[in-house]
């Protein structure tokens, strides 16, 4: 994991400190990373220590991108508690300042700014809108935004306690997801068809390495589900027969190819209704 971003916020007339954030970008990997070893210390323009960011034992990164806002910055005054921190009543210093990353205690990567010297140093930051831009760290083959702000995107960590029937492994699962409703007889064009599915469970599942199966083709499955929530799953190669002439299944299958839940739906059916489960065993 790497720093991606980087701003001290800016003034107007609502806030002293919009957009006060620091975004990581974590490996080229497909299966949730563990944020545990990490750790980022701030130093101040003073050259003082001024605080740090942990993480909790079972946090892990599912998205490809963490953004962590300054608790003041009213962009981010809804974000969970683990997205925010607090380097003071002004956040991160306009003036000079510098990040550092530390896995299992050991600098993996730093950047500063302003009169403060490291291995990537950086002009101080305005305060004013009109001319703040951001520090950012893309790849050149990216088209990097001068002006970036980040948004935090609140389902990038899960918590994933080893006791859990899904704990992480090299090939994440998305065990406990039911398939809710199939709409296959469409009304006007086959694009209205989707499966849609649901987690039961207390705990966010990740998605990533999943696929829905149906007949002979797959497709793949990303991002994560939070508790209790639906999601409504369309894809233009994914063309649901209308009317079966016997019952055709519809499947969820883990990265290791194990089918983690099954429906099913039959003929008879009417245009525009759709099969759906109720209740808790569907």
């Amino acid at each position: 994991m790497r720093f991606y971003a980087v701003n001290a916020g800016y003034k107007d007339d609502f806030s002293a400190q919009n957009y006060d954030f620091i975004e990581l970008v974590r490996p080229d990997t497909v299966e949730p990373h563990s944020l545990t070893p990490y750790k980022i210390v701030y130093t101040n323009s003073n050259g003082n220590p001024a605080g740090e960011i942990t993480f909790g034992a079972y946090d892990y990164l599912v998205a490809d991108h963490l953004v962590l806002g300054f608790k003041a910055s009213p962009q981010y005054q809804d974000a969970p508690a683990e997205f925010l921190y607090n380097f003071g009543t002004a956040g991160l210093a306009s003036t000079a300042g510098m990040l550092q990353l530390y896995h299992d205690n050991e600098l993996i990567d730093e950047l500063c700014w302003g009169k403060l010297s490291c291995a990537q140093q950086f002009a101080k930051f305005s305060t004013t809108e009109s001319s703040n831009t951001s520090i950012i760290l893309c790849d050149p083959a990216e088209d990097c935004d001068s002006e970036y702000y980040a948004e935090l995107d609140p389902d990038a960590i899960v918590e994933r306690p080893p006791d859990l029937p899904a704990a992480i492994s090299a090939a994440p699962s998305c065990a406990g997801v039911q398939i809710t409703e199939i709409y296959s007889y469409y009304q006007e064009d086959s694009s209205e068809q989707f499966v849609e599915l649901h987690n039961p469970t207390p705990h966010t599942l990740p998605l990533d390495g999943c696929q829905l199966a149906f007949k002979s083709k797959t497709f793949p499955l990303d991002g994560v589900l939070s508790p209790g929530q639906y999601y409504a799953f369309q894809d233009d190669n994914l063309t649901l027969t209308k009317s079966p002439i016997k019952a055709l299944e519809i499947k969820v299958i883990d990265a290791a190819e194990q089918t983690v839940t099954t429906a099913s739906y039959d003929k008879k059916q009417k245009r525009g209704a759709s099969y759906a489960a109720f209740g808790a065993d569907g």
